[in-house]
């Protein structure tokens, strides 16, 4: 018996005389050509201007230093540039590195989605062994100084605000910074798991103003696992919402929110960040097209 011919592939159809093909974008590695000290002078540049914009908000809104202490303003206006400079730092200095999609660049891309929820939930899972672990053998740390604040305010457009900045302009800002700009240029330079700990552990000491000591081992956890995850997806999405579900369960059971409240807040949190991570994802994605 014979077998009948294997049908062949037609030809790959050619383009008309002087139309070239376009070739499909090179991601370049830009982890080498950004200095070492780039990201520290990003975050001594935004730490320093953070505490000149709340000094400013002191000043202007006429507040006395025991007003200050208590009023959610400078805090909030302090965060807000601070993760504001981290994000543009990190986008301006890697920009001068590939001139095109920073976003993308800083590991704002595309990701498959069973994966990214697997990996995720393994970050998690491994942070809240290390939190019990942490309580077993500490007790209960005190709050922190924001913790504190978060829970004795009581005005609307107060808290609204803390949510913002907390839920999802810190998921944002951090991630950009530590995971998609810092840790790169960390594992460049002394490999993967030096990068995931230097990375993780200066993840946790820009979190020890008014933090528990015994809080920055479990700090250092979430820092290193989201390096981690960063590394198994290729991708800050999955990054984003883990830290910003994580953060808005935090702030749900701090303010002791109602369920139906605090459902609403968590799920928000982690759609509307990854959300503005994607707006920046397409907006890349078209200026590398054109």
């Amino acid at each position: 018996m014979t077998s009948a011919p294997t049908p062949s592939l037609p030809p790959r159809p050619e383009l008309p005389e002087g139309v070239q093909r376009a070739e499909p974008p090179v991601r370049r590695d830009w982890s080498h050509e950004v200095p070492l000290w780039a990201p520290f002078a990003v975050a001594l540049a935004a730490f320093v201007i953070a505490g000149v914009v709340a000094t400013l908000i002191v000043v202007v809104a006429g507040l006395s230093e025991a007003e200050a202490e208590n009023a959610p303003g400078p805090l909030l206006g302090a965060t807000l540039a601070q993760d504001l400079l981290l994000i543009g730092g990190a986008a301006f200095a890697v920009r001068l590195a590939v001139e095109r999609d920073p976003a993308g660049a800083l590991g704002i891309r595309r990701t498959r989605l069973g994966p990214a929820i697997g990996w995720g939930l393994a970050v998690l899972v491994a942070y809240w062994i290390a939190t019990g672990l942490l309580v077993s053998i500490f007790g209960d740390p005190p709050d922190q100084e924001i913790t504190e604040e978060i829970k004795e305010e009581t005005a609307a457009l107060a808290i609204g605000g803390y949510i913002a900045v907390t839920c999802l302009l810190a998921p944002l800002a951090e991630e950009v910074f530590f995971r998609g700009f810092l840790f790169p240029i960390m594992r460049a330079r002394f490999g993967v798991v030096a990068g995931v700990i230097v990375t993780g552990a200066l993840f946790s000491l820009v979190h020890a103003l008014g933090s528990p000591p015994e809080a920055l081992i479990v700090l250092f956890v979430l820092g290193a696992g989201l390096c981690l995850l960063y590394l198994r997806t290729g991708s800050l999405l999955p990054c984003i919402g883990l830290h910003a579900l994580n953060n808005a369960i935090a702030f749900a059971v701090t303010k002791e929110m109602a369920w139906s409240v605090a459902l609403v807040t968590v799920v928000g949190s982690v759609v509307v960040s990854v959300a503005i991570a994607m707006a920046f994802l397409r907006r890349g994605e078209r200026a590398v097209a054109v």
